[in-house]
């Protein structure tokens, strides 16, 4: 998939466009977090990431909470924050 920008990011409509065949790659998104789902007894969340170019969906991300820096954020992950998130799919 292409990565553009210095972020080395793919956009969201290329990831949803691409579906299976690109199992295996490695993705870099970067947008804001539409909902957050926290789940497991609070030991991780999905997270749905838009970065606007598709109307058509977001990318689900898995996140630890244990990774650390999630308790400050508190309720606040209403405000939408912005993220950059790499993955293999």
């Amino acid at each position: 998939m292409e990565k553009k920008g210095f972020l080395g990011r793919t956009e969201i409509r290329l990831v949803l466009e691409t579906g299976a065949a690109g199992i295996g790659e490695e993705v870099v998104v970067c947008g804001w977090a539409r909902t957050v789902r926290v789940q497991g007894a609070g030991a991780f969340a999905f997270l749905e990431i838009n970065d606007g170019s598709s109307f058509h969906g977001s990318v689900p991300h898995p996140v630890s909470l244990s990774l650390g820096g999630w308790s400050g954020l508190g309720g606040r992950l209403g405000l939408a924050p912005c993220l950059r998130c790499g993955e293999q799919r």
